[in-house]
C-alpha cells in the first residue's frame, strides 16, 4: 500500500524567517501488517527572500504489534539552504506511540513521546524529547455531504545540549558579573495544533488546521534560560521562535487499503511544521 500526502502551509507572525510557503510529499509500503517503511520529503520556501530554505528527507521504519502500541525509527537528513552556502545536520530519530479510547469507546487518544539528536547540535539543542498528546472528536461536523472529524494536539518539549551560553548578574553601576556558562537545558517548547479532517472518498483525506508554536523560559533550573541579553544587554543571543500557521492537506491512498489494515492510521495528522 503506498500514501501520497501533498500539503501547503502558510506561517505567519516569525518575522525573522519571513513568510514561507511548506510543502511535502509521502510513500508508505505496508511489508506485512505490522511493518511499513517510509519515505517523505520536506520543503520550505521563503517567499520574503524568493528562494528555497530547507529540506529534510525523513526515511523512516514503522512497526506496530498491536492496535494500541507502535514503534518508530528514522533517519532525517536536513539541508537549510542559505544565500552562499548549505548546512548539513544528520537527525535520528525514534517514537513510541499508545492510542486508546475514552468516553465508551469514543473519544479517541494518541500519546507519542520521541528523543532524537542532531549532528551537528543546533544552538539550541543537541538533543530533543517530546510528549505529545492528540484528541479526536467523538462526534462528527456535518458540512453537506462531508463529515468533518475535529481535533486538537498539545507538545511539550525538552532541549539537552545546546551551546553553552553565558549569564550575568549587575552591579549598581549596570557592571556585569559572569554567574554561569551553561546550556539551555530544560522545557522551552510548547506547540498546540487544532483543526478538523475529512474523508470525501475512500482513496482521499483532505485536513485544515492551525498551529501555533511558543518558546518559553521556566523557572525549574537555574541560569538555564533559552532567551538571554548578552553582554551589554543589547541584543537576545538566542531569541525565542514563536509563529503561527494554518494548514491545508490533502492525502490520497494510490492503492486500496486491505481489511487487516488498522484503519485509525487514517486519522493521524501530520502537517510538514509538526515534523521539524
Amino acid at each position: 500500500m503506498y500514501h501520497l500526502t501533498f500539503a501547503q502551509n502558510l506561517p505567519s507572525d516569525d518575522l525573522a524567517l519571513g513568510t514561507k510557503l511548506w510543502g511535502n510529499s509521502s510513500v508508505r509500503w505496508d511489508l506485512n501488517s505490522k511493518f511499513s517503511v517510509f519515505a517523505e520529503p520536506i520543503f520550505g520556501y521563503n517567499f520574503s527572500k524568493r528562494r528555497f530554505e530547507f529540506f529534510q528527507t525523513d526515511l523512516k521504519l514503522y512497526y506496530r504489534p498491536t492496535t494500541d502500541i507502535s514503534f518508530g525509527l528514522s533517519y532525517k537528513p536536513i539541508f537549510i539552504i542559505g544565500s552562499t552556502t548549505t548546512k548539513r545536520y544528520d537527525r535520528p530519530y525514534a517514537e513510541v506511540v499508545y492510542r486508546h479510547r475514552i468516553l465508551k469507546q469514543k473519544l479517541k487518544l494518541k500519546h507519542t513521546l520521541f528523543a532524537e539528536a542532531f549532528f551537528p547540535n543546533l544552538p539550541k539543542y543537541r538533543y530533543r524529547f517530546c510528549y505529545g498528546l492528540n484528541i479526536y472528536s467523538p462526534k462528527n461536523i456535518s458540512l453537506g455531504d462531508l463529515a468533518l472529524t475535529p481535533f486538537i494536539k498539545g507538545e511539550i518539549y525538552y532541549y539537552l545540549g545546546g551551546d553553552p551560553v553565558s549569564y550575568y548578574s549587575y552591579d549598581a553601576d549596570n557592571n556585569p558579573n559572569l554567574l554561569a556558562r551553561n546550556a539551555p537545558n530544560d522545557f522551552h517548547r510548547f506547540r498546540f495544533l487544532a483543526g478538523f479532517t475529512s474523508k470525501p472518498f475512500k482513496f482521499m483525506r483532505f485536513t485544515m488546521y492551525y498551529l501555533y508554536q511558543r518558546e518559553f523560559n521556566t523557572p525549574f533550573t537555574t541560569n538555564r534560560e533559552l532567551n538571554v541579553l548578552s553582554k551589554g544587554q543589547s541584543f537576545y543571543k538566542i531569541p525565542f521562535n514563536n509563529f503561527h500557521t494554518i494548514g491545508f492537506e490533502i492525502e490520497f491512498v494510490v492503492k486500496k487499503k486491505k481489511k487487516k489494515d488498522f484503519e485509525s492510521d487514517y486519522n493521524d495528522v501530520y502537517p510538514p511544521l509538526d515534523k521539524l
